[in-house]
């Protein structure tokens, strides 16, 4: 008697998806100016240059596995590796990733090699605040620190922001060359 409730809860939860009718889902295919191939179920997300270039395919449930195919009778064609800069990582090209890291990094750079003469510049303000104890040297002093405090909170912000794209960078596999 048990296993004849659980076969009847079984076949009330089984029934819906045994009874369902196999539909078919317009899938559309383009490839866009760089020879990228994309797709998509919804027509409404095809760039509007790329509309002449849609094909329509209709993939049924009867095409998700297809049968396998007859052993060809020549070998496959050799498969050739792409061009230099060719390769992309992450849906984007070494350009771009160099774009990404380049003026990172210089920017840091220069923060770093501005900093120290900023902090020398400003023990000299000091010392002659103390010399001379005018408003404007005191002014000057308050200045510089505010200065190296925005600069010093610029450097850290590149610095995360350097680091949360090498991290992108790494999962997406990109090589070390590309992040100089």
């Amino acid at each position: 008697m048990k296993h004849l409730k659980s076969a009847a809860v079984m076949l009330i939860v089984l029934a819906p998806f045994v009874l369902m009718p196999t539909g078919e889902a317009a899938t559309y295919e383009w490839t866009d100016d760089a020879g990228v191939v994309h797709f998509t179920d919804d027509q409404g997300k095809i760039p509007a240059k790329f509309q002449k270039r849609v094909k329509e395919l209709n993939i049924s449930d009867e095409t998700v596995n297809p049968p396998p195919a007859a052993a060809p009778e020549s070998p496959p064609p050799a498969v050739s590796l792409p061009e230099k800069g060719a390769a992309r990582y992450g849906g984007f090209g070494e350009a771009h990733w160099r774009s990404k890291f380049a003026p990172l990094r210089k920017e840091i750079k220069s923060l770093e090699e501005s900093l120290p003469a900023m902090k020398d510049d400003l023990d000299k303000l000091r010392r002659k605040r103390v010399v001379y104890g005018r408003t404007s040297d005191r002014v000057a002093v308050e200045n510089a620190v505010q200065a190296i405090a925005r600069n010093e909170e610029r450097l850290k912000a590149l610095q995360e922001s350097l680091k949360n794209l090498d991290n992108e960078a790494s999962l997406a596999g990109v090589p070390a060359e590309w992040r100089q």
